[in-house]
C-alpha cells in the first residue's frame, strides 16, 4: 500500500508542479497499476484531496506553527492525503499516521517526517475543537465546499439561495454512472445493451434514444465496442445539447469549437447521409485525433479543420444551416468531475471577450432559416445569459428560440448551458 500512497503522491505533486490536469495525471499513472483495488484507492485519495484541498488546509494551518505558504510543497500535500484519510476514508488513523510519515521519509523529506507525525495527531485529538468561521459568511462557504472565494461569488450571483444550496451539495450525492452514446448508425440501442452484457458490462437506456447508462468503473476506452466505433462517453447534458440542433434535417453543419468531438460524434448520429459535417479546432494534434475519430466511427460525412473560433473567416459565411458554439469557459459546472477548477484564477472578463467573439464569428457562418446552438459547461450567468443578451441586442435579425441550464443532479451529473438561436428570413 506505500507504493500505492507514494503514486497518489507523485500525481498531487505533479498537479502542484506542474499544472497537469488532474484526470490526465491520474490516467497515466493507473497505467501502472495492476490491481483494481489499488486503482480505485488511488482515484479516491487523489480526487478527494483535490477536492477538499481548501477544507484540509484550513485544518492543518490550525494547528502548524508554520504557514502553510512556508511548508515544502511534498510535505503539505503528505498532510493533506493523511487528513483526508482519517476524515474521509476507511482507513484507521494510526494507519494514516504511520504511512504518512513513512512517505515523508520515502520522498527524502527526513527531517519533516516528525512534522508529519505531529501535525496528523494534534489533529487526532484536536480537531472537533477547531471552530469555524461564521456560517453566514462566505468564508464558512468557501471552507465547507472548499471551492475559492471568487468562483464562490460568481456562483452565488448567478444562482437563487436553494440553487446554490443543491449545487454546492450535490458532491455527496454523486452517483456512479456515467452515459454512453450509441452510434446508431452502426448499432441499437438493444443490440449494444446485449453487446455490452456478454463482456460483462450492465447498461441499461435512459430517457433519449441513442443514450445508455452504465457503471462508471468500466474503462470505456478499453472496450473493444469503443475502439470499433459503436459507442462513445458523453454527458448527459452535452447530447441533450446536441441533439438540440435537431442536425436529422440539416444539410451542413459547422462545429466551430470541436475537439474533443463528443457533441460532433452525437450530432454526425443523428445526421443524413449526405449532410456535411465540418468541425472545427485551433490545435493541429486536436484537429488529427478528430479525423482519427470520425474514421473509426465511420463519419465519412465529417471532417476536421485548423481554425481559430476568435477569427473571422469570410470563406465560411452563410455556408451552414446549424451551427454548434460550444465555446471555451470557466467550466464551473463540472467541478465535480474536475475539481481542479475549484481553485482556478480565472480571468473573467478576457475569457466572456473571447466567448462573444466565437458567438459572433459563428453567427455569420449561418444561414438564414437556420439554427445556432450556443453552450457552455459553466453556471456562471455572465457566461450564459450574459453573453446571450448582448449578442442579441446587436444582432436583431436573430431571436431565441430555447434556452436551459442544467443544474447537476442524478440524471445530469453536471451543470451546463444551452440556447438555441435561429437567424430570420431577411425580408
Amino acid at each position: 500500500m506505500d507504493n500505492i500512497r507514494k503514486t497518489a503522491l507523485d500525481i498531487l505533486i505533479e498537479c502542484d508542479r506542474q499544472s497537469a490536469y488532474s484526470n490526465l495525471s491520474v490516467k497515466k499513472h493507473l497505467r501502472k497499476v495492476v490491481d483494481i483495488r489499488d486503482k480505485k484507492f488511488i482515484t479516491a485519495l487523489v480526487y478527494g484531496v483535490i477536492e477538499k484541498r481548501i477544507y484540509l488546509d484550513y485544518y492543518i494551518s490550525k494547528v502548524s506553527s508554520v504557514r502553510l505558504k512556508k511548508i515544502n510543497f511534498v510535505v503539505l500535500n503528505i498532510l493533506r492525503m493523511g487528513l483526508y484519510q482519517i476524515r474521509f476514508m476507511n482507513v484507521p488513523a494510526s494507519a494514516a499516521c504511520d504511512t504518512s510519515v513513512e512517505l515523508a521519509k520515502k520522498n527524502g523529506q527526513f527531517k519533516s517526517a516528525g512534522f508529519v507525525n505531529a501535525i496528523l495527531r494534534k489533529l487526532l485529538t484536536d480537531f472537533d475543537k477547531i471552530p469555524l468561521p461564521d456560517k453566514n459568511s462566505i468564508d464558512y462557504l468557501s471552507i465547507k465546499y472548499s471551492i475559492s472565494i471568487q468562483n464562490l461569488n460568481i456562483l452565488i450571483n448567478s444562482l437563487d439561495v436553494k440553487q446554490l444550496d443543491d449545487f454546492l451539495s450535490y458532491s455527496d450525492k454523486i452517483g456512479n454512472s456515467i452515459y454512453v452514446a450509441a452510434n446508431i448508425k452502426k448499432i441499437t440501442d438493444e443490440k449494444l445493451i446485449e453487446e455490452f452484457k456478454n463482456i460483462g458490462i450492465c447498461a441499461v437506456k435512459t430517457d433519449i434514444s441513442g443514450l445508455l447508462s452504465i457503471s462508471s468503473s468500466v474503462d470505456i476506452e478499453s472496450c473493444q465496442l469503443f475502439k470499433n466505433g459503436c459507442c462513445h462517453v458523453i454527458g448527459y447534458p452535452s447530447f441533450v445539447t446536441a441533439n438540440m440542433l435537431e442536425a436529422e434535417t440539416a444539410s451542413s453543419v459547422i462545429d466551430i469549437c470541436a475537439a474533443p468531438g463528443g457533441k460532433t460524434l452525437a450530432v454526425y448520429y443523428h445526421s443524413k447521409p449526405d449532410c456535411l459535417i465540418t468541425a472545427f479546432d485551433v490545435h493541429e494534434h486536436k484537429v488529427n485525433a478528430l479525423n482519427e475519430k470520425f474514421s473509426r466511427f465511420g463519419a465519412k460525412n465529417a471532417s476536421a479543420r485548423l481554425s481559430d473560433g476568435t477569427v473571422y473567416d469570410e470563406n465560411l459565411f452563410e455556408t451552414a444551416d446549424r451551427v454548434l458554439c460550444d465555446v471555451p469557459c470557466s467550466g464551473l459546472g463540472m467541478i465535480f468531475k474536475k475539481p481542479d477548477i475549484k481553485y482556478k484564477d480565472i480571468d473573467f472578463e478576457s475569457l466572456i471577450s473571447v466567448q462573444k467573439k466565437i458567438l459572433e464569428n459563428a453567427s455569420k457562418y449561418l444561414m438564414p432559416e437556420g439554427k445556432l446552438v450556443y453552450s457552455t459547461c459553466t453556471l456562471n450567468k455572465d457566461e450564459n445569459s450574459g453573453v446571450i443578451d448582448s449578442f442579441l441586442k446587436n444582432n436583431p435579425e436573430f431571436e431565441i428560440v430555447e434556452m436551459q441550464t442544467f443544474l447537476p443532479c442524478e440524471k445530469f451529473g453536471e451543470g451546463f448551458f444551452a440556447a438555441v438561436l435561429l437567424k430570420k428570413q431577411r425580408c
